[in-house]
């Protein structure tokens, strides 16, 4: 007897290709930060955004050894600019990345179980704001 459907390779296919698109969609909305002894920064990760708060971080590395305290610029998703130590630009910098290695990480999770989640956008299967 004949059997039509969907091949159960191709639906999963599927599926982890609409995870791909949230986690990606998620990077790029991005979060809100607290950095300690600062406040509250309203993080981004579009490839644009992570190469330039990646950047940051480098300058600010460098001028803590050359013992240089220039304090950085950075404005946020809400178009705020922050005035940060170089320290703290570390800090937004690591910060954002736990944010990003958070999130794919639910996405290797999602794409993983055995069980399809119907509703991929729902916030409750992704991780939330991160403070410190």
């Amino acid at each position: 007897m004949l059997k039509f459907g969907r091949h159960p390779e191709t639906v999963r296919a599927e599926y982890s290709a609409k995870v791909n698109k949230e986690r990606e969609r998620r990077w790029a909305t991005g979060t809100d930060i607290q950095i300690p002894g600062y406040g509250w920064v309203k993080m981004q990760g579009g490839p644009e955004d992570r190469a330039l708060i990646s950047g940051l971080a480098q300058a600010a590395e460098t001028s803590i050894r050359l013992g240089i305290d220039q304090p950085f610029y950075f404005t946020d998703r809400g178009n705020m600019t922050h005035l940060l130590t170089p320290n703290q630009m570390i800090m937004t910098f690591l910060l954002g990345q736990q944010y990003l290695s958070d999130v794919h990480f639910a996405a290797v999770v999602l794409k993983a179980r055995p069980y399809m989640v119907d509703d991929i956008a729902s916030d409750a299967v992704w991780p939330d704001v991160i403070q410190v």
